[in-house]
């Protein structure tokens, strides 16, 4: 019974150990999109309004979602937000 058991010794558990981090590495490292950084939209009262464009690898066709962060305008960035998942997905985001 106990042979039938995964051990850290067994070399078989070391080499499938290895491979799925290797591979799970290269998954969570993926870039799927392209990021255009701070465009001007408009200005307001002198201050520049700016918005970061994420765009996935085949844009023909995509649809926009605009992303707006949450803060009620006083607090967080356009910058926090995780949008690669929409990308992956098929959609340009724009985060403002």
């Amino acid at each position: 019974m106990r042979r039938l058991m995964m051990s850290k010794k067994n070399p078989y558990f070391i080499r499938v150990t290895i491979v799925i981090n290797f591979l799970l590495l290269n998954l969570c490292s993926a870039k799927t999109e392209k990021k255009i950084k701070d465009i001007k939209f408009t200005n307001i009262n002198e201050h520049d309004l700016k918005l970061d464009l994420y765009l996935p690898e085949k844009t023909e066709k995509s649809a926009l979602v605009v992303w707006i962060h949450g803060g009620g305008w006083q607090k967080g960035s356009k910058k926090d937000c995780k949008l690669n998942w929409l990308t992956e997905h098929g959609y340009s985001v724009a985060s403002i």
